[in-house]
């Protein structure tokens, strides 16, 4: 991926939840088959990885801040509210 991806909030928003259509409709269609779903569950995962990454470029911090999502209830909370901001005008440039 290039590093200067950016992507604001709405398109951020509109990708996410294309992604979690398409997954939710094909699993439908993958209902019998567990290694075909978990397949496409972990292509979905890499999917919303990519959105978040770029997203979190452009709030202007590490893509590595996605790891908190680790730390139960509070490192969720904290990624939803930096996915759910407004990008800064300077960001896209990871804060040291």
């Amino acid at each position: 991926m290039n590093g200067d991806l950016r992507l604001g909030r709405q398109g951020f928003w509109i990708g996410s939840l294309l992604v979690w259509a398409v997954f939710f409709g094909g699993l439908m269609h993958l209902q019998f088959s567990q290694t075909l779903a978990l397949v496409w569950a972990g292509a979905a995962v890499i999917a919303l990885l990519a959105l978040m990454r770029a997203r979190m470029l452009d709030r202007g911090r590490s893509p590595w801040s996605i790891a908190l999502i680790l730390v139960p209830l509070l490192g969720a909370v904290w990624l939803f509210w930096e996915l759910a901001c407004r990008g800064t005008p300077d960001a896209g440039v990871p804060r040291t």
